[in-house]
């Protein structure tokens, strides 16, 4: 595949403009030769921030109407994100690469673009901290190191058909591997500085590293998840339940081999919706499903750094979900928020691109363990739990006892309180200690308890939302 699209430098340099370093692209050697990518930085823009009290704090995105979708992150802690909407230049188009520091620093690449409907389809960062963008539509990919020029910077053409659609590093943490879709399907890999096609792996769509070094894809027949050998030149298919089919991401998990989201896929006039998530063992090719509501669609799979599987939910609940293979979990909508894509910051905060609001932002997962939102039927996901099991005396006090469930791994130990019902309200009579998940006890002297309805409520912490038991008579 070659293009014509130049630009009119012929080498990586660098220059300082307004106190900003500008890598310049590098153009093709010739006319008929591959062009060099468009990188150069358009906009360092430390954007005004909305904050909510619940340590909430959305960035808006400089270029208007970006399509933000996938934001992953660096060694550093650098945050890159993609502008799937090229944007009009002096030099015709191009396309977009945002980085987002954690304090809210933003700065947008220019890369190649042959015209308004060229689109940057993904990023993704290797361990030696070189960021992998596949851009032009899937027709380039394009490896550097910011901050150093063109020094160690790889830019390589895949095929006019098929072209690429996914780009993810590798088991090795350095090399990208990228699905390959239109006409023909397959993986291609870039080694060395050279791209490593193989059309027999039915691969498309969606890629992702799982458990123990392997490999996972998924292809447009969307009734399995495929794992990848290990050098890229087949697969071995893990079917999907009738009812669980249509899985759109895939992601490694805190058990199993590999796991996905999926849902109905709808189409344009009617929003995606009966999403579930679930888990394949890599000796076992029994599909474990978790169904997480009618109105919740997940997608941008990724595991959290609490232990929980985190999606974005592009249903008609707009929201922030987690789950662990427990069931253990919630749906949380953000404000007017529509997350799209996520990931987490080096301090565990949840960050999520949203494509409406052309914003990103982030979230303190403390903000995120309570399902705020409708899901719809069907979800088997289940919230944390307090259950009062019995009220039994003990002299002159009575001895309120029953458990505590954790809806994530994170949640730590914590307090509850005896609470009386007073009419609309309740007034606490009583506090113990109670562990995140486990047995509970707190002693109250009978005098203080007048005849009514009592529950338990255990106290937010950690990781973990408050919860309150079903209220039951004591006499």
């Amino acid at each position: 595949m070659n293009t014509r699209w130049t630009l009119s430098v012929v080498a990586f340099v660098t220059a300082l403009l307004g106190g900003l370093t500008v890598v310049v692209p590098a153009a093709a050697a010739a006319a008929d030769e591959d062009p060099g990518p468009a990188l150069r930085v358009v906009r360092h823009d430390r954007t005004a921030a909305q904050k909510q009290a619940d340590g909430t704090v959305a960035y808006t995105v400089p270029s208007g109407s970006a399509g933000l979708s996938r934001i992953t992150t660096a060694p550093n802690g650098d945050m890159w994100f993609v502008e799937r909407n090229a944007q009009p230049h002096d030099s015709g188009y191009i396309g977009i690469l945002g980085q987002i520091k954690p304090n809210g620093a933003i700065t947008e690449w220019g890369l190649g673009a042959e015209n308004q409907y060229s689109t940057v389809k993904d990023v993704d960062v290797a361990a030696d901290g070189k960021v992998w963008v596949l851009y032009n539509s899937g027709r380039h990919v394009l490896g550097f190191y910011p901050g150093q020029g063109g020094t160690g910077s790889t830019n390589v053409a895949l095929d006019a058909l098929p072209r690429g659609q996914q780009l993810r590093i590798g088991p090795d943490g350095v090399t990208p591997w990228i699905t390959l879709g239109y006409d023909t399907h397959g993986i291609a890999r870039v080694v060395n500085g050279s791209v490593q096609t193989s059309y027999n792996p039915a691969c498309e769509n969606q890629i992702s590293r799982g458990a123990q070094g392997t490999m996972w894809c998924t292809t447009d027949v969307q009734t399995n998840v495929k794992r990848i050998s290990a050098d890229g030149s087949s697969t071995q298919a893990y079917p999907l339940p009738a009812d669980a089919t249509y899985p759109y991401s895939i992601a490694a998990g805190p058990t199993g081999a590999i796991w996905f989201g999926r849902d109905n896929g709808c189409s344009t006039f009617c929003s995606p919706g009966n999403g579930s998530v679930g888990w394949f063992d890599l000796g076992n090719s029994g599909a474990h499903v978790i169904p997480v509501g009618s109105k919740v669609a997940p997608r941008a799979l990724k595991l959290g750094p609490d232990g929980n599987i985190w999606f974005a939910s592009i249903g008609i609940t707009k929201a922030i979900g987690h789950v662990n293979a427990a069931g253990l979990g919630a749906v949380t909508q953000v404000g007017s928020w529509q997350p799209r894509g996520l990931t987490f910051s080096n301090d565990g905060a949840l960050w999520f691109t949203d494509d409406v609001n052309n914003s990103i932002v982030r979230v303190p997962l403390s903000a995120l363990q309570t399902t705020n939102v409708d899901v719809g039927t069907g979800s088997t996901m289940k919230g944390r739990t307090v259950a009062l099991k019995k009220v039994r005396k003990k002299g002159a006090k009575r001895v309120f006892a029953g458990t505590v469930s954790a809806a994530s791994p994170s949640c730590t130990a914590g307090k509850v309180q005896v609470r009386r019902v007073k009419g609309k309200k309740s007034v606490v009579v009583a506090k113990g200690k109670a562990k995140a998940s486990g047995k509970y006890k707190v002693s109250v002297r009978k005098a203080k308890l007048p005849k009514g309805k009592y529950f338990v409520r255990a106290k937010a912490g950690a990781g973990c939302p408050a919860a309150d038991s079903p209220a039951r008579k004591v006499k």
